[in-house]
């Protein structure tokens, strides 16, 4: 039986990703790769898109959440932190990749969750907190590799500082080779990581050992 109810979003074709942006009546975007909408024998008419019931739950609905998963990370990354060595005992809960953590420029790199606890671990990347003077970590950086400046995000070691600061600084093509080296370092030590499902970090963090 087909559906017969048809909901309309704005399109925007962007070639340059091969992705169709579309919004709807609410103003949530979300970004569809063409070859799903081909598939899906999908046609733009007027800049317009008429979505089935089910392709809008599955295009909008899984965005709508991963984003509200994806909003847990940064409130909670002193426990990912604190969690650094359990991380790493346990690989499986590592293939996790996210906006939230890396650094993002004009050429980006962002590692696997593990690589991030292994960083962590090594301790190469910290600075000195501003509230406490104890060391802190860093997790994410963005800026411009073309001009060098970067802004650089650390975590307080300190579970009784625990706080977030940033500096600003240069040496963006040094983060993103940084993070690259981590990532490299934690595949060759797990290298069946990536044989694991992708988990939400509302299971990561239902995962860590009670304090």
């Amino acid at each position: 039986m087909k559906e017969t109810n048809v909901i309309t979003v704005e399109a925007l074709f962007q070639p340059a990703n091969a992705v169709y942006q579309l919004v709807d009546r609410m103003g949530r975007v979300v970004h569809v790769r063409q070859d799903l909408i081909d598939d899906n024998k999908l046609e733009m008419l007027e800049g317009q898109l008429s979505l089935t019931a089910s392709q809008y739950e599955a295009w909008f609905k899984i965005e709508e959440l991963r984003r509200m998963d994806e909003a847990l990370f940064r409130p909670n990354i002193y426990r990912f932190f604190e969690h650094r060595k359990f991380l790493l005992a346990h690989p499986e809960l590592c293939h996790k990749y996210s906006n939230k953590f890396g650094a993002y420029s004009y050429m980006s790199f962002a590692p696997c969750l593990g690589a991030l606890a292994l960083s962590f671990t090594m301790a190469e990347r910290v600075h000195a907190c501003p509230e406490c003077g104890e060391s802190a970590h860093l997790f994410y950086a963005v800026g411009s590799v073309l001009s060098g400046m970067s802004t650089q995000f650390f975590i307080c070691e300190n579970a009784n500082c625990q706080k977030e600061h940033t500096i600003k600084s240069g040496g963006m093509s040094g983060l993103v080779a940084y993070f690259r080296k981590v990532e490299e370092m934690y595949l060759v030590m797990y290298p069946n990581v990536r044989n694991y499902s992708s988990k939400q970090f509302s299971v990561i963090l239902e995962s860590f050992p009670l304090s």
